[in-house]
């Protein structure tokens, strides 16, 4: 069996019209959140980071601690069954411009309502729902 090992992050912003979240929509059509493999020489984190501004051109991007969540799932391609392990971080953007890569389709800056009606996979769904409850909680400075 062949491990795969991914990081990505649920990207928001706040401004005037309050919170909102990145997705972006991938190959097959699907919104979901930004994410990338992670090379051999990378730790998770360090990924996440280059994919952010590498992948989506955010450069003014603070990683917010305290929140990590790992996705596991299983899937054949070509006849091979894989095991596929995504680490996802939270991080809150100064900026709304996003570059998109040749690998996805669009992008969109949504509030939760707007971005769980976009959202087809159900652990992705889960996911933001975790985000928005984490960021819900008062915290000292």
């Amino acid at each position: 069996m062949q491990k795969q090992f991914s990081s990505g992050a649920i990207i928001f912003y706040e401004g005037r019209n309050g919170r909102e979240y990145l997705l972006l929509k991938d190959p097959y059509g699907r919104w979901t959140f930004p994410r990338g493999i992670v090379k051999e020489e990378e730790n998770s984190v360090d990924a996440v980071k280059r994919d952010v501004t590498e992948e989506i051109g955010l450069k003014q991007v603070e990683f917010i601690s305290g929140f990590k969540e790992t996705q596991q799932s299983m899937f054949t391609f070509e006849a091979e069954l894989i095991l596929k392990k995504v680490t996802w971080y939270l991080a809150k953007s100064a900026e709304r411009k996003v570059k998109r890569s040749n690998g996805h389709q669009d992008y969109k800056w949504c509030k939760l309502n707007a971005a769980n009606r976009l959202i087809d996979i159900r652990t992705n769904q889960n996911l933001l729902k975790k985000v928005d409850e984490f960021l819900e909680i008062p915290r000292l400075i």
